[in-house]
């Protein structure tokens, strides 16, 4: 995990070839990660990462974006409603992230949507669009 973060680091400060546009993104990524504090739940036995989706918008009436992903930086679209996902990553993607407790998720297993307000209520706080940090 730590390699993935050095690497993705090395992106962010420019010694790799990146988009300046993607620099943004990957700079809150890579802070979102070495917090290592995200939500996760069980589901069959297995943690699974946890995304808040926003409402649906005129564009995509059934569906909605996701904060971005912890695997892989980016918000996913998805049809409207909480449940199991399969990740949608492209790119530079992550196959595991480690929790700060030490509880491992994996991409291949998935991650479980929950609607951004009921994210919010659960854990007692407004929820802050567009990932953990935002400056």
């Amino acid at each position: 995990m730590q390699g993935n973060i050095a690497m993705l680091s090395r992106i962010v400060r420019g010694e790799l070839n990146s988009k300046a546009s993607e620099l943004r993104r990957l700079e809150l990524w890579e802070a979102n990660l070495r917090q290592g504090d995200f939500e996760y739940e069980f589901l069959a036995d297995k943690p699974r990462l946890v995304l808040a989706q926003f409402p649906p918008d005129k564009i995509n009436p059934n569906s909605g974006k996701t904060e971005p992903c912890l695997f892989c930086g980016n918000q996913h679209l998805h049809g409207y409603g909480e449940g199991h996902r399969i990740p949608h990553c492209t790119g530079f993607v992550l196959n595991k992230i480690t929790h700060r407790d030490g509880t491992i998720v994996y991409k291949k297993d998935g991650y479980v949507i929950k609607l951004s307000e009921n994210f919010a209520k659960k854990n007692g706080e407004p929820y802050i669009e567009f990932g953990l940090l935002t400056n």
